[in-house]
């Protein structure tokens, strides 16, 4: 890929927790040392938490990789489990295959199994990675396990790793007695924009960079306000923006690259993800924390845009936008302010004329659409009627009406393996990890798809797959791709396995009965697709 142009020897933002490229901030290097406590106390009791993305699993990888030999560790990934389930998955660890066992034995069992290591001299951890989806029960039993001690110390120590959920569940009244055994408890923040930057420079360092300069100094404020100090976020952006500089052959990142890979990503700034700003009746503000509210994005890349009516709405915001891209976001809430306006304008135009004129005691006014009131008569008045603002209001209008809401699904995405559905995913705005491991959102046991393999983002409007630099690629109609606006009813090959993509709003997107229709804007060209590299 790009590792020749910049003269590097690894990937240096690839999504994987590598604990070679763990960067230790402040609050970083107090989390590791909160677990390390769990080996030299002896009643070792952590809880970590922090957002998505903040570098917990990463953390994790870190200290196992520094364990003393003494030390028996059992680490848990896979929480969607009752209690008998993770009580068998702790004995896997350790060893046993406890599949047949009864939740009677398999209490005895780790109970006999931990005395005799702590009579050998050795020392028992158990780690929970995602505890957040523990049930109650099975934070009862890890209770329980804790309680497991000689007259001197406890046999177990523990480290239960999650996102903030985590806390909730923990202060709850149930879970009193479980929170009293807990020794230390820290939450990972956000870096800031001075460690964003130390990040980003020591994962090229790492990577094989040395001294040299990849990034300029400008870039790193825009990437803070984007990324937000998330260093998963920071990874993908970073990520994108070497890949935009290698596609124009030069072997450094400029402003200009990080700014084209936020318009291909689709991303607001970070801090309106976080408050769940919403400007606006168009405005699409994902659910996971790397999504888009789309009028930034139409704002930033309006060849995105699902339909001419949008594109053309979103040139007349971008006329007004001024010519730095830190002022983007603020034109085109003024943009859509003015829409919103004209919108009411013109529905309070058109409700006089239809209340009072000949039409009143015709077809529009007891029709299946009178209901709707005069917001879509406006939408759906005669263009000559109509003038050329409130033409655009009233295009603004259905094609907010076409949009999903926030939380709504639309569409759902089937994994199969050799002909067979073996699961079914529901697609909301937001973004979806498929990988091997337990953290992904969508996750596929197999040694043929990477840990972190792709992801899926959805919008109002479409769906686009992205490779995230895995090893055996993404496949569509036999090309190999890097993004690829996804087409309902797309198979995707990753490994041996297929994800079949339905699309829900294709009924959505047609105009009603009466309205003129508009071709789509051909988001889905072969020009769009890019092979990975």
């Amino acid at each position: 890929m790009y590792l020749e142009p910049f003269k590097l020897k690894e990937l240096p933002f690839r999504l994987s927790p590598d604990p070679q490229f763990l960067y230790l901030s402040k609050q970083h290097a107090r989390a590791k040392a909160y677990m390390e406590s769990t080996i030299w106390f002896t009643d070792g009791f952590v809880v970590i938490t922090g957002d998505i993305g903040s570098g917990k699993t990463t953390l994790i990888e870190a200290f196992l990789k520094e364990i003393p030999a003494d030390v028996v560790v059992a680490q848990i990934n896979q929480t969607q489990v009752n209690a008998t389930d993770f009580l068998q998955a702790v004995l896997v660890q350790f060893g046993f295959s406890p599949f047949k066992m009864k939740k009677a034995e398999l209490i005895s069992t780790l109970n006999n199994f931990l005395i005799e290591q702590h009579a050998a001299g050795r020392k028992v951890l158990l780690i929970v990675d995602e505890a957040q989806n523990l049930e109650p029960r099975v934070l009862e039993e890890i209770r329980l396990l804790s309680g497991v001690e000689t007259t001197k110390e406890k046999v177990l120590r523990i480290i239960l790793a999650g996102q903030p959920e985590l806390n909730d569940t923990l202060n709850s009244p149930r879970l009193e007695q479980l929170t009293q055994r807990v020794r230390l408890r820290f939450h990972l923040s956000t870096l800031s924009e001075a460690e964003t930057r130390a990040y980003i420079e020591h994962r090229l360092e790492v990577a094989g960079a040395g001294d040299r300069e990849i990034f300029a100094a400008d870039t790193f404020p825009e990437i803070y306000r984007y990324a937000g100090g998330v260093p998963r976020l920071i990874n993908t952006l970073c990520d994108t923006a070497m890949m935009a500089a290698f596609t124009e052959n030069r072997s450094s990142v400029r402003l200009h690259d990080v700014s084209s890979a936020i318009a291909e990503l689709h991303w607001p700034p970070h801090a309106a993800r976080a408050q769940g700003a919403a400007v606006g009746p168009e405005s699409m503000t994902g659910t996971h924390p790397a999504m888009t509210a789309r009028p930034a994005a139409a704002a930033a890349a309006p060849e995105a845009s699902s339909s001419e009516e949008e594109e053309e709405e979103e040139k007349d915001a971008s006329s007004e936008a001024p010519a730095r891209e830190a002022d983007v976001d603020e034109a085109v809430a003024r943009a859509v302010e003015t829409h919103a306006a004209a919108a009411r304008e013109a529905a309070a135009r058109a409700s006089g004329p239809k209340a009072n004129g000949p039409a009143a005691d015709g077809p529009a006014a007891h029709g299946p659409a009178a209901h709707e009131g005069t917001t879509h008569e406006a939408a759906t008045a005669a263009p000559g009627a109509q003038g050329p603002a409130a033409q655009r209001a009233a295009v603004s209008e259905r094609a907010a009406a076409r949009h999903a809401a926030p939380g709504e699904t639309v569409g759902k995405l089937l994994v199969a393996t050799e002909g067979r559905t073996v699961q079914e995913i529901p697609l909301r705005i937001g973004r979806l990890i498929v990988g091997r491991t337990p953290d992904n959102d969508v996750h596929i046991d197999s040694r043929f798809v990477s840990r972190h393999h792709c992801q899926i983002i959805t919008t109002a409007q479409s769906s686009v797959i992205e490779d995230l630099n895995s090893t055996n690629g993404v496949y569509v109609k036999s090309a190999r791709v890097r993004r690829h606006h996804l087409n309902d009813g797309d198979v995707v090959l990753i490994g041996k396995h297929e994800l079949i993509y339905m699309d829900d709003r294709a009924a959505r997107s047609r105009a009603p009965e009466g309205e003129p229709q508009h071709p789509p804007a051909d988001e889905h060209s072969g020009s769009n697709q890019r092979a990975g590299g």
